[in-house]
């Protein structure tokens, strides 16, 4: 399948991703692969994978051991099958094309420790929706909404399994009333903010399935100084990425 302006980006330790000028990747999905933090153990799933950068930053650090990605659109699918045989690691990462609507029809429901998205930004009607369908499906909801995610992760959860987004702070109290109605209670909050004097532009939050209430607010992650340098945090965030990105510049 060709794909216009494909680019490989060397994340660090022989590990790689393709991209297009339609599945591109961002900080928030950096962030949201350290915020979950799966273990080796851990069987996990990454709803709405895209290019696959979540599930390959997770195979350049060596764990999980296994990692099923699940992906609707043809193209991002192609992208990581690209990046999955550039990288040799069709023993731990599996892409599988489907609609995260019907997951249980591509995997085992129930079966894992860590779900993970990094979702539609916006409803399907905020704003203008861009022709460039790719590109339209990954910033609106127009394939899934926040319901629907929130119950495709419930479904594949193990009792007392994880799960964890991003969002943007306008979505929270839509999120958190997901999640809550899914069955995965919000236990783990985080706020993004670019610099410390600026409002939080993201957050990043871990549901538990079946758990009891109580949410627990971590400290600000600040990704630049006043001056306008990456913080310390934000460095070891990124780790091998920065520094091939630092590299290349």
């Amino acid at each position: 399948m060709m794909h216009q302006d494909l680019r490989k980006h060397y994340l660090g330790s022989n590990t790689v991703v393709f991209t297009d000028s339609v599945h591109r990747f961002g900080t928030d999905a950096v962030l949201l692969a350290h915020f979950a933090s799966p273990r080796l153990r851990d069987k996990t799933l990454e709803l709405g994978t895209g290019c696959g950068i979540i599930s390959l930053i997770w195979c350049r650090n060596g764990k999980p051991a296994q990692i099923d990605a699940l992906e609707l659109q043809d193209e991002a699918v192609d992208l990581v099958r690209l990046a999955i045989e550039e990288n040799n690691c069709n023993d731990r990462l599996k892409v599988i094309h489907g609609d995260l609507k019907q997951v249980d029809q591509y995997c085992q429901k129930g079966s894992y420790d860590l779900v993970v998205m990094n979702p539609p930004y916006k409803k399907a009607d905020d704003g203008v929706v861009t022709p460039i369908v790719g590109l339209a499906i990954a910033r609106h909801e127009i394939k899934c909404d926040l319901n629907d995610i929130c119950t495709a992760a419930a479904t594949m959860l193990n009792s007392g399994g994880r799960f964890c987004m991003c969002q943007r702070p306008a979505r929270l109290t839509d999120v958190l009333l997901a999640m809550h109605k899914a069955g995965v209670e919000p236990k783990r909050l985080r706020f993004v903010h670019q610099k410390a004097t600026a409002v939080p532009n993201l957050f990043l939050v871990e549901g538990k399935k079946g758990a009891n209430t109580g949410l627990s607010i971590e400290r600000p992650l600040v990704l630049e100084t006043d001056e306008g340098e990456p913080t310390d945090e934000r460095i070891a965030i990124y780790g091998e990425y920065y520094e091939q990105k630092e590299r290349n510049q």
